[in-house]
C-alpha cells in the first residue's frame, strides 16, 4: 500500500514578507508535501507581488484567487490532486515533523475526516485531535472535503467552523 499523497496550500494577502519561512519550515519536513500551492489572495503590497511574482518565475505554484479566504482555498484545493491537504496562511511555520506525524494519524483512523494539534506548540504535533473544529493548519482528507462541498464561501471568516459541523452532519468524526 502507498502512502497518500500531502499538498499544503498557503493563502497569501499581503504577507510576502513571511513566505520564505513558511517555505523554509516545509522544505524542512521529514515527510515533504508532494505538492505547494501558493494562493495570492487579493495581495496590494508591492513587496507581496514582487516576492509571489519571484516565486512564481521560479517554478512555484502561485495562483490568482479573488472574492474571500474560503474561496481563494478552494481554488487552490482544486488545483492540487494529493489525498491529504494542509491549509496555511502565510505566516505559518511548521515544526520539522508536523507533516509526517499528521499524515500517519490519519493513516492510522481512517474513519476521521480531519486531525488538527493542539497544545503548547501546538504545530509540534505533540497531542492530535480529532474531534475539535479544525485550524488553518489541519490536515484534511481530501475526499472529506470534496463529501462536504469545500469550504462554503458564504461562511466568510466562519468556513472551518462550518466544514467541521458538515463533516459531523455527515456522520464523520473530525
Amino acid at each position: 500500500m502507498t502512502r497518500p499523497d500531502i499538498a499544503v496550500v498557503i493563502r497569501c494577502h499581503n504577507g510576502g514578507r513571511a513566505l520564505a519561512a513558511v517555505l523554509q519550515s516545509l522544505a524542512a519536513q521529514t515527510r515533504p508535501p508532494d505538492e505547494i500551492v501558493i494562493v495570492d489572495h487579493c495581495s496590494t503590497d508591492p513587496y507581496t507581488q514582487q516576492v509571489l511574482a519571484r516565486l512564481g518565475a521560479n517554478g512555484h505554484r502561485v495562483l490568482a484567487a479573488g472574492a474571500n479566504a474560503p474561496a481563494a482555498l478552494n481554488r487552490g484545493i482544486h488545483a492540487t490532486v494529493a489525498q491529504y491537504f494542509v491549509v496555511l496562511d502565510s505566516d505559518i511555520t511548521l515544526s520539522p515533523m508536523y507533516l509526517a506525524a499528521a499524515a500517519s494519524w490519519l493513516d492510522a483512523h481512517r474513519d476521521v475526516a480531519f486531525v488538527d494539534p493542539t497544545g503548547a506548540g501546538a504545530l509540534g504535533g505533540e497531542h492530535w485531535v480529532g474531534h475539535e473544529p479544525p485550524s488553518d493548519s489541519s490536515m484534511i482528507r481530501r475526499d472529506a472535503w470534496i463529501a462536504a462541498g469545500g469550504f462554503d464561501v458564504a461562511c466568510g471568516g466562519d468556513y472551518m467552523l462550518d466544514f467541521w459541523l458538515t463533516v459531523w452532519d455527515r456522520g464523520q468524526s473530525g
